[in-house]
């Protein structure tokens, strides 16, 4: 299981993201910002780095973020600016019912066994007055299978990790009391990793595809846009699952 332990170790040698993760961000933005232009306040439960947390604030939403784990909440204090922070447990969240137009994560639900992700969703559900939102990892692509081969050589350091399929989690979110909204897929492209020296090769055993800086950077240039156009597809395949999820009338009262 992922402990705050876990992401304390990742985040405490945090730097800056690569062009592939802006672009996965920049099309979590697209998705986002289309779902909720009708909320004024957000909340992101496992806010990570604090990168969205701190769009949305830029945004002049009311952005908060939650972290059970410190170095997360450190970096997006000190290198993102975001103002809001709690940390806090997704089991327990520290909010009064209904205190937020918007409640989501990414990247979170999937470290944890049923029925736990389920109570986390029930819990999300609560302090939301409109919608939740949840991205998990796709089970129907590489990437699963690039994590089963890194655990096997004791590379993978996220802890435990699920894969899911979009009627999973579809299911999950309508047990906890939400009505489906839209259903889309993010990042379509394979894993992807540098190429600095001739060994990098090596990476495709690893199933990474191993490529110029330059190229890299035209690839994540055009991903958002590609991924806009052809939703299906990466809904498909993409490396995640985004489920958007309304709350019901009687579920505010």
């Amino acid at each position: 299981m992922s402990t705050p332990e876990t992401w304390d170790k990742i985040y405490e040698n945090f730097s800056e993201f690569n062009p592939l993760d802006d672009a996965f961000y920049q099309r979590l933005i697209q998705i986002l910002t289309d779902s909720i232009n009708d909320s004024k306040s957000i909340l992101e439960v496992g806010s990570g780095s604090g990168y969205l947390t701190s769009f949305f604030q830029n945004q002049k939403f009311d952005s908060f973020g939650m972290d059970r784990s410190i170095m997360p909440l450190h970096v997006a204090k000190e290198k993102f600016n975001v103002k809001n922070l709690i940390q806090g447990d997704m089991f327990h969240i520290p909010y009064k019912s209904n205190s937020f137009d918007v409640v989501w994560n990414e990247g979170v639900l999937e470290h944890f066994k049923f029925p736990r992700n389920l109570e986390a969703c029930k819990e999300m559900v609560r302090v939301s007055k409109k919608y939740v939102i949840i991205a998990v990892p796709n089970k129907y692509t590489i990437w699963p299978v690039r994590k089963t081969l890194l655990k096997i050589i004791g590379k993978w350091p996220y802890g435990y990790e699920e894969s899911y399929s979009k009627n999973r989690l579809v299911s999950i979110m309508k047990k906890a009391g939400l009505e489906i909204v839209d259903v889309q897929g993010v990042r379509i492209l394979p894993p992807i990793k540098e190429r600095k020296k001739i060994s990098d090769i090596l990476s495709l055993g690893m199933l990474t595809i191993p490529l110029k800086k330059s190229t890299i950077k035209k690839l994540a240039k055009k991903s958002p846009s590609f991924e806009k156009n052809h939703s299906f597809l990466t809904q498909m395949f993409g490396y995640e699952i985004l489920v958007i999820g309304k709350k019901t009338n009687h579920q505010n009262h």
